[in-house]
């Protein structure tokens, strides 16, 4: 109740204030989710490269194809969960809203959208794949964030309260 009480706290200062504050903060935040997912990439990868069992599990591209393989719930659940995906990349819009702010739309705008590609692949694709191949995927749990289950694992139970 108290965090959420504070975080209602944040979010409404956030709104209140200024344009240049915001995305000050803005900037910030997404500085610090760009740090915690390299953070699980640089760590995850060199927990794989070592060989070591991770909870009793050989980790491995064997987790891939293991414990059902690719869909071990069907194809249905799989195709629900594209519209989650789908949704949350589907401001593509913004893209021209920010092209019209900038000083040199012809240049910026297409190095934006390779970038943007880039990022996907490595901080999404890289990071789920990361995932599959450290623990089965019966691991992991609803209401439980993938990563949190990853360092909780490895002994770093703090990560679950950041």
């Amino acid at each position: 109740m108290v965090f959420a009480l504070a975080a209602l706290t944040i979010v409404g200062t956030m709104n209140m204030i200024g344009v240049k504050w915001f995305a000050e903060m803005e900037f910030w935040f997404a500085l610090i989710k760009v740090l915690a997912i390299v953070t699980f990439l640089v760590v995850g990868t060199v927990f794989l490269g070592s060989g070591q069992p991770l909870d009793g599990n050989a980790t491995g591209f064997h987790l891939i194809t293991d414990n059902g393989g690719f869909f071990p719930h069907g194809l249905l659940p799989a195709l629900v969960l594209i519209q989650g995906v789908v949704f949350a990349f589907a401001s593509i819009e913004m893209v021209g809203t920010a092209a019209g702010e900038c000083k040199d739309p012809q240049t910026m705008v297409p190095k934006a959208i390779n970038s943007v590609i880039w990022r996907i692949g490595l901080f999404y694709v890289g990071s789920v794949v990361l995932l599959v191949m450290l623990l089965p995927w019966s691991a992991y749990q609803a209401g439980q964030s993938p990563f949190v289950t990853f360092f909780s694992k490895l002994g770093v139970h703090i990560s679950a309260a950041l």
